[in-house]
């Protein structure tokens, strides 16, 4: 469990330290302005965590035992799809499994 909850911190963390990469790329190409993230995130919707942690869930087959790290994964890839919208990236972000979470 607790390797759990510091990998999925190491995620929130990597993607942060992305998303400010790509806001510093932006201000760059963009002569200082930027609208790219000029409003925090909003904060994570349970309801979307919890619909993406049930699909994972069955996914892979409905194995017991298994909630918490279901719902870490679930908690990135809704963290993941926020920062798209943010970013005007509407294409879906890779899966958990594909980047190295399951």
């Amino acid at each position: 469990m607790v390797d759990l909850v510091r990998r999925s911190q190491d995620l929130r963390d990597a993607v942060d330290r992305l998303v400010r990469d790509v806001e510093k790329l932006h201000l760059s190409t963009m002569g200082g302005q930027s609208h790219l993230m000029s409003a925090s995130p909003s904060p994570l919707s349970t309801d979307e965590i919890a619909a993406a942690a049930k699909q994972l869930w069955e996914q892979e087959g409905k194995p017991e035992g298994k909630s918490h790290e279901h719902w870490f994964r679930a908690e990135a890839l809704v963290h993941q799809r926020q920062i798209a919208s943010a970013a005007g990236n509407t294409a879906t972000p890779n899966p958990p499994s594909a980047v190295g979470l399951s």
